[in-house]
């Protein structure tokens, strides 16, 4: 998926993307309450919560637990500001498996009061880790073993995205917020997995969705719902859902079809693509497939689902890409037209991505509710693949790689050694430099991170064994900016000393050395 805020009028529609806002800094603490006094008109706004992951993360279960939702008129508050309105679980924390929550399915998060006013700043809070071992308030299984889900420091100042929505006298409003699992959570190494929230909020009032069914069922598909792009021509996808055991399947929420060209200029017709992938069958793509708020579109149905084939021919695409903040996108030329087809977060330890695809021609038809037509086959598309490294803070130019199978079913991109560099949009790449003291007895691994505007732009990872001298970490390929300089994934060290460091690389891209910590259990 891929932010397009600018692209929005979310003060008309309160339609909000957020699927860069990585590891959020605290700010400072607690302030809260409603701010509603007893004369001031009141509307009422409910929350709730849906997932949109897909098959392309082999997750069993995803389990957060979720403390509250924030919300405050001004979209540069601070946390411990005044005038938020705090929106609870009925019955307190509440421990979600958000791999439940697909296909449209949502579970309440609270409802409470709030003065007149637009509201353009959310905060979700979650109930952090506090201990290193089973029970875990956040985590994964994963081949039913138990993994923790590790979430940046600061967490408990909550994911902040920005949305415009108008609370009035005596009205209701329902924000369902849709967080991606798949795209949220990278696994590093020694079966770490860490938490990049990628978040969508939606107004229930002017949602619809999309309903079918595939056949064979157990192909662990995906089905995207994509919208015509700034350039007039690439497809990006809105949402994405994984299809159901039985075959079926629905996309929900989806804006619906008069609001679309004005969120999407050049979606002029008001309609998603929706596109079928999975690792084991050829690709499918529909088109023109409308919405209606307060409904349901179906595109098919048990007694006439949309057939997959199975791949006679299966490649793989795998590669490193610097800096980490990019993702690795894979497109593919239907029809003639640009779709996406897989984006992955790159593993935060190594840059590293991998893909698993078919090598046959993808398949198409247009949406008909009268009298659908069965897809034909697209032979152009055989194994012609491209691969971008879409970054949604727009620090770095888009790098675009062709990835065309022509004999060998392995396409190796870039090493580890020699990974995909792309360079700022703006001037020369800068360097982050420093030495980590850590206790003699302690052994793991640290992830060194450079921030921006709450989102990690580079990392660097850092083993260490009973060492005896401070041991040094490099960030490079900075583009121009201020940053804060911190840690993650502490390996049992609580203590940091610094807690953080700022420093700001200008377009001439200089060193910035001496930017030291000292580790503590």
């Amino acid at each position: 998926m891929v932010k397009l805020q600018k692209y929005l009028n979310p003060i008309l529609y309160g339609f909000v993307f957020v699927f860069e806002l990585i590891f959020l800094v605290a700010c400072g603490g607690g302030g809260g309450g409603s701010s509603s006094g007893s004369n001031l008109p009141t509307g009422e706004m409910a929350v709730s919560l849906t997932d949109a992951a897909s098959s392309e993360c082999d997750f069993d279960n995803v389990f957060v637990t979720v403390r509250k939702v924030r919300v405050h008129e001004k979209d540069t508050a601070l946390p411990g500001d005044s005038k938020w309105v705090e929106i609870t679980p009925p019955n307190g924390p509440v421990k979600v498996d958000l791999l439940t929550l697909q296909n449209g399915d949502t579970t309440p998060l609270g409802t409470n009061s709030l003065p007149v006013a637009t509201y353009n700043q959310v905060r979700l809070v979650l109930v952090p880790n506090t201990t290193t071992t089973p029970p875990f308030n956040n985590y994964v299984v994963v081949g039913g073993v138990t993994y923790p889900l590790v979430i940046p420091d600061g967490f408990t100042d909550g994911i902040k995205f920005h949305s415009q929505v108008g609370i009035t006298a005596g009205g209701s409003e329902e924000l369902v917020i849709d967080v991606d699992v798949c795209q949220s959570i990278v696994k590093g190494k020694n079966n770490v997995y860490h938490f990049r929230p990628r978040l969508l909020s939606v107004r229930k009032a002017v949602a619809g969705g999309i309903t079918g069914n595939i056949s064979p069922a157990g192909t662990k598909a995906v089905v995207k719902a994509e919208v015509i792009g700034p350039d007039g021509g690439t497809r990006y996808v809105y949402k994405e859902t994984r299809v159901r055991a039985d075959g079926s399947f629905k996309l929900y929420p989806l804006p619906n079809s008069t609001l679309i060209p004005t969120l999407f200029p050049h979606d002029t017709a008001g309609t998603f693509d929706i596109v079928i992938v999975s690792d084991t069958t050829a690709t499918v793509l529909m088109t023109g497939v409308p919405v209606t708020a307060g409904q349901d579109t179906a595109i098919s149905t048990p007694t006439a689902p949309i057939a997959l084939t199975n791949a006679t021919n299966i490649g793989s695409i795998t590669g490193f890409i610097d800096p980490v903040s990019a993702d690795a996108r894979v497109r593919q030329k239907i029809n003639g037209n640009d779709y996406q087809i897989r984006r992955h977060p790159l593993n935060p330890f190594d840059g590293g991505f991998d893909f698993i695809l078919s090598l046959d021609p993808a398949l198409f038809t247009a949406y008909s509710a009268a009298s659908p037509t069965a897809p034909v086959a697209d032979n152009s598309s055989a194994g012609v693949y491209a691969v971008d490294t879409p970054n949604d803070d727009g620090l770095y130019a888009i790098t675009n790689l062709d990835a065309i199978f022509t004999g060998a079913h392995n396409i190796v991109l870039s090493t580890l050694n020699a990974p995909i560099k792309l360079a700022p949009a703006s001037g020369s790449p800068g360097t982050v430099t420093g030495n980590l003291t850590f206790p003699t007895n302690a052994q793991g691994e640290v992830l060194v991170v450079a921030m921006m505007n709450d989102e990690v732009v580079n990392a660097t990872a850092v083993a260490f064994n009973n060492e005896t001298a401070p041991k040094p970490y490099t960030i490079d390929d900075l583009a121009a900016g201020s940053y804060t300089i911190l840690i993650l994934h502490r390996s049992g060290l609580k203590t940091i000393t610094p807690p953080t460091r700022s420093v700001t690389i200008t377009s001439a891209g200089e060193t910035l050395s001496g930017n030291d910590f000292t580790l503590a259990p």
